[in-house]
């Protein structure tokens, strides 16, 4: 059987000035979807033009990114690695602090500030040759599913907190016309943690999962380059 894989296509989001104001990519997620069991491919207009890697920890979602650069030979200035583990030291947290509303915040904050770095030097640039302009090793919407599993009394208002920043709620006219990859490690996880696929449909966000049956690297950059090609 070939590698497990689904694509939620979001509803189109109202048109709105500010979202055209705000972002200058492709109005609807355009993704070419292949199913690899299946071999059948359903083609869109356009190209996703930023990629977000989600997925829980050690299921390749670095490994996968790293590849993606270099296979797309993309400007690492338009690569964002994880921001977690640095805001973790710089900020001095620690994975006590992991249910809190302080620590997702200051996640979520570094997060959305290096997509935003990203765009403003690659969007309508000179060097703009039409291909992928961001890659981001994770995305402003995981703090959001930490708080959806937390077991702490607060962590629906936390999550509330941060569904409504006026800086994610910014982001998300991006975030709809992108694409989202999502790794699955193990079968469990997808009934475990399917916070992350419910947060994504409440989002109004497209994605595209990846599972193990899919293991060779090489198999999954092509996969993934299917989409942004």
């Amino acid at each position: 059987m070939g590698a497990f894989v689904s694509v939620f296509r979001a509803r189109e989001p109202p048109s709105t000035e500010d979202d055209t104001q705000s972002r200058s990519l492709p109005a609807k997620p355009v993704l070419r979807h292949r199913s690899s069991s299946t071999g059948s491919t359903e083609r869109q207009t356009r190209s996703s033009r930023a990629v977000f890697v989600l997925g829980p920890s050690s299921s390749g979602k670095t490994t996968l990114c790293d590849a993606l650069v270099r296979y797309l030979d993309l400007d690492r200035a338009r690569y964002v690695t994880e921001v977690a583990r640095a805001v973790m030291r710089e900020q001095g947290f620690s994975r006590k602090d992991v249910d809190t509303y302080e620590m997702q915040y200051a996640i979520m904050t570094a997060q959305l500030k290096a997509e935003e770095k990203v765009l403003a030097h690659s969007t309508g640039t000179p060097d703009d040759d039409g291909g992928v302009i961001l890659l981001s090793d994770r995305s402003a919407i995981d703090p959001i599913v930490y708080a959806s599993t937390s077991k702490n009394p607060g962590a629906e208002d936390m999550r509330r907190r941060l569904m409504r920043d006026r800086e994610f709620q910014d982001i998300l006219p991006l975030y709809r016309k992108s694409l989202f990859i999502v790794l699955q490690p193990v079968k469990e996880w997808i009934k475990d943690d399917g916070h992350l696929f419910a947060t994504l449909e409440e989002l109004n966000i497209p994605y595209v999962t990846i599972g193990t049956d899919l293991k060779d690297l090489d198999s999954r950059v092509a996969f993934v380059a299917t989409f942004v090609a």
